[in-house]
């Protein structure tokens, strides 16, 4: 047999070749979308049969990083307006400023309270670090301003908040704060969508019967150390049963549940 015509044959060998392995690999992907495609479906529907609502969230996001902070010493106010007093104090490691006015800055038994301690907290205490509603406590007589880095809270992390002390009439004249600063952003990727998030929640039983699931996404403290923090894109997934929420953050990049 001519070499011209042994090399023909070989090339067209490995074309079949080619296309058979193609083919193998093409119906293997297919197979593998069908049975996630499969799991999600039957997952949706085991949803809405046990009652579960899950509310889509404000604010979302597709791609976010690792952001890495240093814990900033703060030392007196900015530019609080009026008579006040401040002291730093230290607790638990925790270094914080802690501030008393003489007027008052907002009333808790006023709508606009948090509009108030808003715009004061964001014009005359911080001017490089943004902070926003996050809670009030009634029982702890305690509304809590958490940090945000673009937009985005940082969660439970005591080196980032601010609260306010509530008085028994309901005026707030005093506070203390922590703040993050020098924010760097690296890694930056596709991160999961809430409902990734909330079916990891599902499959491993976190959401009971009856529920409704709240989502919203920030940062988690990862890495917390004195002076450094690394942050992670995190969902924070709130679960409401039967008058009682429990609270779940969920890694938006590897989809694990961060506080089981």
């Amino acid at each position: 047999m001519e070499w011209s015509k042994i090399k023909t044959l070989f090339i067209y060998l490995f074309l079949g070749l080619n296309i058979i392995l193609v083919s193998i690999y093409g119906y293997t992907v297919y197979k593998n979308k069908a049975e996630v495609y499969k799991e999600k479906d039957e997952i949706i529907k085991s949803l809405q049969s046990n009652n579960i609502t899950i509310i889509e969230p404000t604010i979302k996001k597709d791609v976010l990083g690792y952001v890495n902070a240093t814990v900033k010493t703060i030392t007196s106010p900015v530019d609080i307006k009026g008579e006040h007093n401040y002291e730093t104090i230290t607790q638990n490691d925790i270094t914080k400023l802690s501030v008393t006015t003489e007027k008052v800055l907002a009333n808790i038994n006023k709508d606009n309270y948090k509009e108030l301690l808003s715009t004061f907290l964001n014009t005359e205490v911080s001017k490089t670090s943004y902070y926003v509603f996050d809670s009030y406590d009634e029982n702890k007589k305690n509304v809590t301003y958490r940090q945000a880095f673009e937009g985005l809270k940082i969660y439970d992390n005591n080196n980032a908040v601010v609260n306010f002390q509530v008085e028994d009439n309901g005026d707030i004249v005093s506070f203390t704060q922590t703040s993050l600063d020098d924010f760097k952003q690296e890694n930056v990727g596709m991160i999961a969508n809430y409902r990734q998030a909330v079916y990891k929640l599902y499959h491993e039983n976190y959401i009971p019967n009856n529920s409704e699931v709240v989502s919203e996404i920030g940062y988690y403290t990862y890495i917390s150390q004195l002076t450094n923090q690394v942050l992670i894109p995190t969902w924070r997934i709130e679960v409401k049963t039967d008058g009682k929420v429990r609270v779940y953050y969920v890694d938006a990049f590897n989809i694990k549940i961060l506080n089981k």
